[in-house]
């Protein structure tokens, strides 16, 4: 599979993986099991967060070895490279496709001591560590992850500011009516349109104003929402019938999450119920 080509199944950020660039001989065992899980579940426990490291090698799922790094590559939270004396081209290609496709707010890198920059890479910054002692370096490293997770987290407030930047009125009045629920079904057909009528009657039926024209409205801002890149349809199909429902993407839950309509522990549980076809967050 060629990276240039290759969608991975999952659309959005994964907000638990720490997904490890590095070699699998077992002369490195040491880096990965002390100093970056330790570092890693560090983080986790300062923030209460979920988060872990992993690498390719440990997806039980019986499929291709580059699909595996390209799957778990691409939507990491954060790609830790790992830097070595002995130059690994398997690394240095995974770290080339990072840096061409994921923004280097999500990348930390380490290099061994003896490790010496070539002339294409003299210009990284990376933490440098002891393979004798590699637990002398995880506070450091935890530091890093932070920083990375820290710096993610202002660019992703950025991206939800302007999606709520480009939202009009009516899209706002049509978050503030869906946004309780994950998922949601819009018929436009047959009794569809009244249907949906009755069921905001049950809170908006004494204002006129507001019911006037509302299917239309709705499904407008729907339209919109879906250009942003807030909801998603996700669709199955049963013989001849084809099932579908909209789905608030990680980007729509993370604005729901801003106008305080849900929290982090419900976006958390719509992202791991969610397809992953529409899990857009960029």
């Amino acid at each position: 599979m060629y990276p240039y080509d290759f969608e991975p199944s999952n659309k959005g950020i994964n907000q638990e993986d720490i997904f490890v660039v590095m070699p699998l001989a077992e002369k490195y065992k040491d880096v990965f099991n002390i100093l970056i899980k330790n570092a890693t579940s560090q983080v986790a426990a300062r923030r209460g967060i979920t988060l872990k490291a992993f690498r390719s090698d440990l997806d039980p799922r019986t499929m291709s070895g580059w699909i595996q790094v390209l799957e778990h590559l691409y939507p990491a939270q954060i790609v830790l490279g790992v830097l070595t004396e002995e130059t690994n081209a398997n690394v240095f290609y995974e770290l080339g496709i990072a840096h061409a496709t994921q923004p280097l707010s999500r990348q930390v890198l380490i290099g061994e001591k003896a490790y010496a920059p070539r002339f294409d890479t003299k210009d990284l910054i990376f933490m440098r560590y002891d393979p004798a002692n590699v637990a002398a370096s995880i506070d450091e490293l935890a530091l890093r992850i932070e920083t990375a997770l820290d710096t993610w987290k202002y660019e992703s407030e950025l991206l939800i500011r302007r999606a709520i930047a480009r939202l009009s009125p009516f899209d706002f009045e049509f978050v503030m009516a869906w946004g309780h629920v994950a998922h949601f079904a819009v018929t436009t057909s047959g009794d569809g349109p009244e249907n949906y009528r009755k069921i905001l009657e049950s809170q908006h039926g004494g204002d006129k104003d507001y019911m006037e024209g509302v299917f239309k409205r709705h499904c407008e801002a729907m339209a919109r929402l879906g250009q942003i890149g807030l909801i998603g349809l996700d669709t199955r199909t049963e013989g001849k019938t084809v099932y579908f429902s909209n789905h608030w993407t990680d980007l729509g839950n993370l604005v729901l999450i801003e106008f305080g309509i849900i929290d982090q522990e419900e976006r958390r549980r719509r992202f791991k119920d969610m397809s992953k076809a529409i899990r857009s967050f960029r």
